[in-house]
């Protein structure tokens, strides 16, 4: 939508994407989107190139960009003040945002699928690993865009000359601005938006009709005719829920476009709202042996509470996040009767100084709760640590009350014993609830291949048991559904993942 207001684009193309993200679901399942995710980062990664160099070009180097930016405040590498409620510091970055990545990486059906689409766990494990250094790289140049993008327009806020209407546009308005008299770069990088459009929007929807099948309309189907569901049926009925969910997403592309705001923001904070809450719940059954269903589903039902009143609260009060000052004195048709020109943003007041560079003392604000003016950063930590305070004592509750939930039933291939390592100090009633009791007999009903009764014999899966939370338990419960629609390697079906089934609801969030 951003790119309709600054790129003349007939909406012919949005039906172009329409069409063609399902269709590429329908003719090729999960195979046609691994490999269309492949070509689709080339092209991302060959526009974002093509926007940087020719930035730096414009400005005279990289050096002379990050130059405009350290100036104008734009660079703060270590800031180590520990108030949740600012934005981005490096405490908040480093700690929010690995909870937040942890969302997208073990959280996510998404990324679940793809985990599964190997033979082995150890190749799931290689994937992971590789693509650590690629997610650094593709990161990095995107603050290096975000570095030219402003050292471009340091002195002349487009925003502020209402050459655009939000933040969103800043990107779109710059390649039209320097690549514009290169023939085809604004086609280059419009193929670069619509390549990351449909790579997220054909494995979101795959994933949607995934879960949907499997977790939905196969148990319907057998409840009323007493048998399982025909493999064709299945496969037509996963491919008209793709049709469904394609045009659902498209629907709500133009939605979101009316809430206002910045779409990065927003995704993130639906990634701590929704996603927060789910990897508190899997993080839960992991990490503690003694959570049982009653416990999960208290916990889950708390932490999303909690964030959802967070989140109006905000609103309510119509808080906004304070801005660092933007300039329009190199604008060139501007004319002034001072230096510079500043625009300051305090809370809800903007105040617009023309006359003078004396900076504007910010006005009082009212009284307003503390927890409301949380950074989104903190979102996934605060839902995983409601999830823990409220799912454990309540799991003990339930236990105790129902006389079930006994730890010796739990298979201890699908929990990781790290808390009881950790809690060696504490009394044994806490520790009763971390430890991981010894099973008798050869093999776990979750794992009778043998391939995860070996998931803790080395350092290296320990390590990305530790990072990807739910790698272990999702492979564990992945080998005891079988699909003859091969749509993996090894014939597991990868849309039978029970412990991911409302994980969907964070795919909304990637439109």
């Amino acid at each position: 939508m951003s790119l309709l207001h600054v790129i003349r684009v007939s909406c012919s193309y949005l039906n172009v994407l329409k069409h063609a993200t399902p269709n590429c679901r329908l003719q090729g399942g999960m195979k046609a989107v691994l490999w269309a995710d492949t070509l689709q980062v080339a092209v991302i990664l060959i526009g974002i190139l093509a926007l940087i160099i020719q930035g730096c070009i414009n400005l005279g180097g990289v050096g002379e960009a990050f130059r405009i930016a350290n100036e104008n405040r734009r660079i703060e590498f270590f800031n180590w003040n520990p108030d949740p409620t600012e934005r981005h510091t490096t405490l908040t970055v480093i700690i929010g945002g690995t909870f937040t990545v942890l969302v997208i990486y073990a959280g996510n059906q998404q990324m679940i699928q793809r985990y599964l689409t190997v033979d082995t766990k150890r190749r799931a494990q290689i994937a992971v690993y590789a693509n650590m250094p690629l997610t650094f790289i593709a990161q990095s140049l995107f603050c290096l865009t975000g570095v030219v993008l402003f050292a471009a327009y340091a002195t002349c806020d487009p925003l502020t000359q209402e050459q655009i209407k939000n933040r969103d546009q800043m990107v779109t308005y710059m390649v039209m601005d320097i690549l514009g008299h290169l023939k085809g770069m604004g086609g280059l990088f419009m193929a670069s938006v619509f390549a990351a459009a449909m790579s997220t929007m054909s494995s979101g929807q795959n994933a949607l009709a995934a879960v949907y099948l499997e977790d939905v309309a196969k148990p319907i189907y057998e409840s009323v005719h007493k048998r399982p569901m025909p493999a064709k049926f299945a496969v037509g009925l996963s491919k008209a829920f793709a049709v469904f969910f394609g045009i659902a997403t498209m629907a709500l592309a133009f939605v979101i476009d009316q809430l206002g705001g910045e779409i990065l923001t927003l995704a993130l904070k639906i990634f701590g709202i929704i996603g927060g809450p789910l990897l508190g719940l899997f993080t839960l059954g992991i990490l503690f042996p003694c959570a049982n269903a009653w416990g999960a589903g208290a916990g889950l039902i708390a932490s999303l509470a909690i964030e959802f009143w967070i989140n109006l609260g905000f609103i309510l009060n119509g808080l906004t996040t304070p801005t660092l000052p933007t300039r329009t004195d190199g604008c060139p048709n501007a004319t002034f009767t001072s230096n510079a020109t500043f625009t300051t943003m305090v809370s809800t007041t903007t105040t617009m100084v023309y006359e003078t560079t004396q900076a504007v003392e910010p006005t009082e604000e009212p009284a307003i709760f503390y927890m409301y003016k949380i950074s989104y950063m903190w979102f996934t930590v605060i839902a995983l640590l409601v999830t823990f305070i409220v799912g454990l004592p309540v799991s003990w509750i339930a236990a105790k009350i129902t006389g079930r939930y006994k730890t010796e039933d739990v298979d201890p291939c699908l929990v990781w014993p790290i808390c009881d390592k950790i809690c060696c100090c504490l009394p044994e009633m806490f520790r009763g609830c971390c430890r991981v009791p010894e099973r008798k007999g050869d093999e776990s009903p979750y794992t009778q291949n043998g391939e995860l009764n070996k998931a803790f014999d080395s350092t290296n899966d320990n390590i990305v048991f530790g990072n990807m939370a739910h790698i272990g338990a999702q492979n564990g419960t992945s080998d005891k559904y079988v699909d003859e629609h091969k749509y993996l390697a090894n014939g597991n079906a990868i849309n039978t993942i029970e412990q991911t089934n409302h994980t969907e609801l964070a795919d909304v969030t990637q439109l």
